[in-house]
């Protein structure tokens, strides 16, 4: 006799059991995530232990977010923005809960921590700024590219893909930031990261044209484009680095690549700089977009080799560059992009605070106000975020505090033990 089976009973039976499964499931992924994370050791550890951070962090902010009661939002800037954006190891967050942020945007929310240290009252920050410093460098920081030399990877090594390489140009603008740390706290290991960073620009630079690469060729890398961002702020680590080592290589390549840029990306109409070049085959072919942060970065290139070789850098280059720009951005409505407006400010106080004259650090103070009341506001992310607390500091600052926005400090004594650069097509 053929049994009839209940099909609700069946169908309930067999979702139990696939409950069960499910369950069980779980259970060992849960098992095998904590085994990860907490022995040390076995393989995947180290990329575990950074996710498990990662998702305890945005725990954490989803559940301050839901219940409004929990909720304590500082009032001061830098512990405001570690509240929204850090994670349990220092490092930050692209926003309130997700991935873990670009070096492009750390190096802007270093600079925010930075600037805002520099206000009265704000010396608590130095902290924040130290401690971020070293979670970026020890997570960022990838020796792994092959042939090519280390770099700072677009976001923590260990958990990274590598078919997004390391650009030049966030290599730089992170190891100014180191750099500044090093003015700061004297810690060694900063100045040889700075070291390090400069070895690698000066490595993809084109020994047939000249200018060094947006991105990494050392390894394989096919992109050809030259920018103002992966030359001119090579200028600044160097001018730096000749200033704390003394090593004369340093400002020989700085001196050289300032006068690549000037002859390959200045724009003879306007006396400004263009955006990029692409030289690889052919006519050479321009992006002639005259963008806040590459005038910005230029001035600070030349009001680099300014404070260390003034006889043949002298500084009305830098201010005069200044004033085209500004006059520029008011006619061209130029102002309005946070992360590209915070450099240019952020270099445009700096030469004003070696000029010292009164007429156009004050035209300087107006173009920094035009930049914040062109920000759209509103950003929920660390990288527009970063920016706009920059500015935020930058408009409250005392001119006297102005030189300190330098990365850049006169000459001093020989650091020994420092590793001169040296790359082929070497001066």
């Amino acid at each position: 006799m053929k049994v009839m089976l209940d099909p609700a009973r069946a169908r309930t039976s067999a979702e139990r059991s696939s409950s069960r499964r499910r369950r069980r499931r779980w259970a060992a992924a849960v098992v095998i995530v904590a085994v990860l994370v907490w022995v040390p050791r076995v393989p995947g550890h180290h990329q575990a232990s950074v996710l498990g951070d990662l998702a305890a962090s945005d725990l954490v902010a989803a559940v301050t977010r839901a219940v409004p009661v929990v909720r304590d939002r500082p009032a001061q800037p830098c512990a405001r923005l570690e509240s929204e954006f850090e994670t349990n190891t220092n490092l930050l967050r692209n926003y309130e809960i997700g991935w873990y942020a670009s070096i492009w945007s750390d190096y802007h929310a270093l600079n925010a921590l930075y600037f805002t240290s520099l206000r009265p009252g704000g010396q608590a920050c130095r902290t924040d700024v130290e401690d971020n410093v070293a979670a970026i460098d020890a997570s960022y920081w990838d020796t792994s590219y092959g042939k090519a030399p280390a770099a700072f990877d677009q976001g923590p090594a260990a958990i990274h893909f590598h078919p997004d390489p390391p650009r030049v140009d966030d290599s730089l603008w992170m190891a100014l930031a180191v750099d500044q740390d090093y003015l700061t706290t004297g810690h060694r290991a900063d100045l040889a990261r700075a070291a390090a960073v400069f070895r690698m620009a000066i490595a993809n630079w084109d020994p047939r044209h000249g200018g060094i690469y947006w991105k990494s060729h050392t390894d394989g890398g096919t992109d050809h484009e030259k920018a103002v961002v992966s030359n001119a702020p090579a200028v600044v680590l160097g001018s730096a680095l000749y200033a704390e080592t003394g090593q004369s290589s340093y400002l020989t390549w700085s001196a050289r690549i300032l006068d690549w840029v000037e002859h390959n990306l200045r724009d003879r109409g306007t006396g400004l700089y263009d955006d990029h070049i692409g030289d690889d085959t052919g006519p050479a072919t321009i992006d002639a977009d005259k963008l806040t942060y590459n005038q910005g970065i230029v001035v600070g290139a030349m009001a680099a080799l300014a404070t260390v070789d003034p006889a043949r850098h002298p500084l009305v280059d830098a201010v005069d560059l200044a004033r085209r720009s500004m006059a520029y951005f008011r006619v061209h409505h130029t102002y309005g992009i946070p992360p590209y407006d915070a450099i240019w400010a952020q270099n445009l106080l700096w030469t004003a605070g070696l000029y010292r004259n009164a007429a156009f650090t004050g035209a300087a103070r107006s173009s920094l106000d035009l930049a914040r009341r062109a920000d759209p506001v509103g950003s929920s992310d660390l990288l527009d975020e970063g920016a706009e607390m920059a500015l935020e500091a930058l408009s409250r600052l005392p001119a006297t505090g102005y030189p300190e926005l330098s990365p850049v400090r006169a000459p001093g004594p020989a650091v020994r033990g420092s590793t001169e650069p040296s790359a082929p097509g070497s001066p």
